[in-house]
Order: structure tokens, then C-alpha cells, then sequence
């Protein structure tokens, strides 16, 4: 029996013939009977949504109740690593939940599933694994094909279900820190996913760093952030071997 339909314009989403909401990077506009509501997610690291909020009085003051016609945090989510939302008395949105969720990634509850989209193939959050093979799986010979971030989600993220990379922060001095973790032959640089460990310790011994950790410029290596965007100058590097 067919509920409802669900249908995208890009960031725009229409549940039947109703507008029902706008997402932008920092939340979303939600539509209930014509009128909307700027909803903003606190993410951590990993692009995960732990915190949705909204200012229902328009006072620039976030408030906290038991009362739900008050109550202005909207939905609290916490993971297991590998992504399955943990069972706990979080404050939820019953019925108007934010499905993007882990990684930012639309959470599909049809059938009792509860799979992720990531684009290119379906996340099973409870098992860690994908559900289908890996479009490039020739790249990642020595994993398997359902493997999930090459089976370390706190250092690589999946963007879109066909190549993993690594965890891009900034510490307190400004400094981009960049996590590499090393598994067979394969190294994550983004624009270059699948060169060997071989050549990145000789470009790293090039430019002075001859062990794990210390400050180099990155400038050409294809080094990116969270957004895509290409890193220049210096970072630190952790290279865990």
C-alpha cells in the first residue's frame, strides 16, 4: 500500500504534492501547513547531525523544556562508530525528524531497513557494511567489496559510496590536521585515492618529515577539506602505519 510519495528538486523536497522542506548546508526550512521553520544541525567531525535546533519565539535565545510546545532542541542523535543511531530518551521530532543523519546522509526508514543513501549504493549502519558491491572494488583489491570506510569510520569518511578519505580537522593554532590510515598499499591523497605508501613516504621525505607526524607543505599533494576544496600551505600529518 502506497503511503505517500517522496520527491526531490535538488536540495527542495516535496512529500506528495506539498513543499516540505528546503535544506541548506547548516539545516533546513521545514513547511508545516504552508508555513515554515528555520531548523539549524550542530555535526561533528565526520559531518554527523548530533543536534537540531530552532528559535520557535524568535527571542535569539535556544530553550531547553519538557514542554514540547516550548522545548526549542529539536532532535539529539548519538552513533555507535560504524553509524547505527544508539536507543537512549533523547529529545526526538516526532514525526518531523531531520533524516540526515550519519556522514549528512538521508536515513530510509521504508520496510524497517533503516539503510543510508549515499548515491552510488545503500549503507547498512546495524552490520557496518554496504549493500552492494563496490563500484571500484579493482582499486581496493586487498578489502572486500562491502567493506565500509576500509573498516575505520572514525578516520575516513564515504562521500558518495565509491572511494573512501580521510578526516580533515583544524586545531587551535589553525592548522589543517590530516589523517591517513595506511592498510595494505593504499592511501587516501582525495584527487590521487590509490597511490602507494612507497611514494607518499618520498614525497614526505622530500619536504623533511622522515616520521609519522610533524608540519609540512602540502601545496600539489591533492590534499582536500570536508567541502572539496584543495588544501594549500602547511598541515600536520599523522601518518598511522
Amino acid at each position: 500500500m502506497l503511503l505517500a510519495t517522496h520527491d526531490y528538486l535538488g536540495s527542495i523536497e516535496y512529500k506528495g504534492s506539498e513543499l516540505e522542506a528546503i535544506y541548506h548546508d547548516e539545516g533546513r526550512v521545514y513547511y508545516e501547513e504552508g508555513t515554515g521553520r528555520y531548523e539549524f544541525n550542530i555535526r561533528d567531525h565526520l559531518g554527523n547531525t548530533r543536534l537540531t535546533f530552532t528559535d520557535k519565539d524568535n527571542d535569539d535565545i535556544i530553550e531547553v523544556s519538557s514542554n514540547p510546545a516550548t522545548n526549542e532542541i529539536l532532535q539529539e542523535n548519538h552513533y555507535y562508530p560504524f553509524g547505527m543511531n544508539m536507543n537512549g530518551q533523547w529529545m526526538a521530532n516526532a514525526g518531523r525528524e531531520d533524516k540526515y543523519q550519519y556522514n549528512g546522509k538521508e536515513l530510509n526508514e521504508d520496510f524497517g531497513l533503516n539503510w543510508y543513501d549515499y548515491g552510488a549504493r545503500w549503507y547498512m549502519p546495524d552490520i557496518g557494511r554496504w549493500g552492494q558491491v563496490d563500484p571500484l572494488a579493482e582499486k581496493y583489491y586487498p578489502h572486500s567489496p562491502y567493506n565500509y570506510t576500509l573498516n575505520n569510520p572514525i578516520k575516513f569518511i564515504d562521500p558518495d559510496g565509491t572511494h573512501v578519505e580521510p578526516i580533515v580537522s583544524t586545531n587551535d593554532n589553525g592548522k589543517t590536521t590530516i589523517t591517513f590510515k595506511v592498510t595494505g598499499k593504499v592511501v587516501n591523497l582525495s584527487n590521487n585515492p590509490f597511490a602507494s605508501v612507497n611514494n607518499v613516504a618520498k614525497e614526505i621525505n622530500k619536504r623533511g618529515i622522515r616520521m609519522s607526524g610533524g608540519t609540512i607543505d602540502v601545496t600539489g599533494l591533492g590534499v582536500k577539506d570536508a567541502s572539496g576544496n584543495e588544501i594549500n600551505g602547511e598541515a600536520i600529518i599523522d601518518f598511522d602505519f
